[in-house]
């Protein structure tokens, strides 16, 4: 899924089940922006931001029925938030949650999670569980499934863009709740007691168990590197998510690189 503008100078979201499929879905066709599409895990649905009632709000629109029978006008969606402020950032936390950045509570942005029931249920906000309360901006959430080490059980992690660790931001993570748990939920950083280095905009990919998270960082160039990471959980009872040697694979000194972005989790480079 992607925000092109060849139909709208605004930009429309469109959806191509595949990089060799020719035939594409246009998911969106109004006078609004829209931005940060993705795909569900299944493929079905995607979910999206769009400016379309004023404020930013998330969308998810189902794109499973195949180029050409549904067109931009018809195609099934529900509005998953009606908050105020902006909710932006969706990444899919599983098939049945969304989880993106908010300024409902915090003017600088908490991670929320919202779950979604299908596109014939009407969405409430009531539902929606605030994973971060810091002072700090919590904002590009994507999601990771990590093995816990000391149980044997893998679960489900957020790692997201934050300022509490660094003024221009870096990178930290939690493990995603569940829909009943009370909180507060704890924040670490990527890099455990290291020092943070400037981190933003992850991307992860899952391999073998192995999860290896891109980022873009203006640590060594102010116009932004790429730079990959393996992480691994800590063989203690709290697990802490390590990176192994910090790995550039788009770092041309003076030349602006940013938002990689892995497409398949069969892919090794």
């Amino acid at each position: 899924a992607y925000v092109g503008t060849k139909d709208q100078d605004q930009g429309e979201v469109y959806f191509r089940p595949s990089l060799t499929d020719p035939a594409e879905v246009r998911v969106t066709c109004d006078a609004s922006v829209q931005t940060h599409p993705v795909v569900s895990p299944d493929g079905r649905f995607v979910a999206y931001a769009s400016n379309e009632t004023g404020s930013f709000q998330i969308w998810v629109a189902q794109v499973d029925n195949g180029p050409g029978t549904w067109d931009c006008t018809t195609l099934p969606r529900v509005q998953l938030t009606h908050s105020a402020g902006d909710n932006l950032w969706p990444a899919w936390a599983g098939v049945q949650r969304v989880v993106f950045s908010s300024t409902r509570a915090d003017p600088l942005g908490d991670i929320v999670v919202m779950p979604f029931a299908g596109i014939g249920v009407p969405a409430s906000d009531a539902a929606a569980q605030r994973l971060t309360d810091a002072p700090a901006a919590e904002t590009q959430p994507t999601t990771v499934v990590l093995p816990d080490n000391a149980t044997g059980v893998s679960f489900l992690a957020v790692v997201f863009t934050t300022t509490a660790f660094r003024p221009d931001g870096s990178l930290a993570w939690l493990r995603m709740p569940n829909s009943t748990d009370p909180g507060p939920f704890p924040v670490a950083s990527v890099w455990g007691s290291a020092p943070a280095p400037q981190g933003e905009r992850a991307s992860v990919l899952n391999t073998g168990g192995t999860a290896r998270l891109a980022f873009t960082s203006t640590q060594a160039d102010p116009y932004g590197d790429v730079r990959v990471v393996t992480l691994d959980p800590d063989q203690r009872g709290t697990v802490t998510v390590l990176p192994r040697p910090d790995n550039g694979v788009a770092a041309e000194p003076g030349r602006a690189e940013s938002c990689l972005l892995y497409t398949s989790d069969a892919a090794d480079e």
